[in-house]
């Protein structure tokens, strides 16, 4: 990989080993979703573990929004370990 820039590499890379933090494994209306806890019952969409064709183009399930969740929902919390090469990334 080449990454072009005029900022000291320091600078971009800065904070690359402690990961993402604590992220969940979130069941909800038929989709396994990653999610990174925001506040209590809302966390930030990481990425579709699994989920139908048609919801990996509603915009709504992007990477990065907001996604809310309440006590009924299964939450798991996802696999600690190398998070860049994890069967869940």
């Amino acid at each position: 990989m080449i990454l072009y820039t005029c900022m000291p590499t320091e600078k971009v890379l800065e904070g690359w080993e402690n990961g993402p933090g604590t992220l969940l494994e979130i069941e909800q209306a038929g989709l396994t979703m990653l999610v990174a806890p925001v506040a209590p019952g809302v966390g930030r969409l990481v990425r579709l573990v699994a989920a139908p064709l048609d919801a990996y183009l509603n915009p709504g399930y992007s990477p990065g929004s907001l996604v809310s969740y309440g006590p009924e929902v299964p939450v798991r919390t996802a696999p600690t370990g190398d998070w860049q090469t994890s069967s869940l990334m």
